[in-house]
Order: C-alpha cells, then sequence, then structure tokens
C-alpha cells in the first residue's frame, strides 16, 4: 500500500507487475477492482497469455 513505509519502517518498492496464473482478461478485471482501492500503488497487470474468451461476473446478492 501507499503506507507501508510508515507503518513498517524503511523499505525499497520493488513492482511485480507479470502474473503467470491467468490471462491478460481475468488480470485486467482483477486489476480494475484492486485499483478501486486508493491505498493502493498505482501499476500495471501484465499476463504472458492472452485470453480468447469473454468475463462474466456473478456477484452474491
Amino acid at each position: 500500500t501507499t503506507a507501508f513505509s510508515q507503518n513498517f519502517g524503511e523499505s525499497a518498492e520493488c513492482a511485480l507487475d507479470t502474473t503467470y496464473r491467468f490471462n491478460d482478461r481475468i488480470g485486467e478485471v482483477a486489476n480494475r477492482f484492486i485499483q478501486q482501492n486508493p491505498y493502493q500503488l498505482k501499476k500495471p497487470l501484465n499476463s504472458l497469455s492472452q485470453g480468447n474468451k469473454k468475463i462474466g461476473c456473478h456477484l452474491a446478492e
């Protein structure tokens, strides 16, 4: 988060911006959700694989 150094002391930032776990379409949805947190560091999320199917979201009521 943006306040890591204030909470835990001196630190260095290392952005891990590539995922090997899922394709770019899932990454786009996940990153859009994560970036809604105002305290989250802004960074891109890259994927090595390209998705070719639509993403569906199911929300519980």
